[in-house]
């Protein structure tokens, strides 16, 4: 009985976290930006400006995307990419839906 409310507690939190993420509309712009690249990468300082948004903002969404493995972020001297993971199962789903859009 202990074993399943524990489960039951796991996959509540692990919903609650996956609402959070979908929830940011940052979150959505950031992928529709990145999967609309060719590499699916990008300098952060392109990305802000191809948001249009402040760099403290774009920088808490990506570090949040990055803990749930949605991106990927590397430093290269000063430069850092980010590179949107599409292995990643939410954020396929998350590239077809934008793209169903249109």
């Amino acid at each position: 009985m202990r074993c399943l409310i524990q489960d039951l507690e796991d996959i509540h939190d692990t919903e609650s976290r996956i609402l959070d993420v979908v929830s940011r509309r940052c979150v959505w712009n950031i992928v529709k930006v990145l999967g609309s690249t060719k590499s699916k990468m990008m300098n952060i300082t392109a990305l802000v400006s191809a948001l249009r948004a402040n760099y403290d903002y774009v920088m808490k969404c990506l570090n949040i995307m990055e803990s749930y493995g949605m991106v990927e972020i590397a430093k290269i001297g000063r430069l850092r990419l980010v590179k949107l993971n599409t292995s990643n199962e939410l954020v396929a789903k998350m590239i077809s839906l934008l793209l169903s859009e249109g």
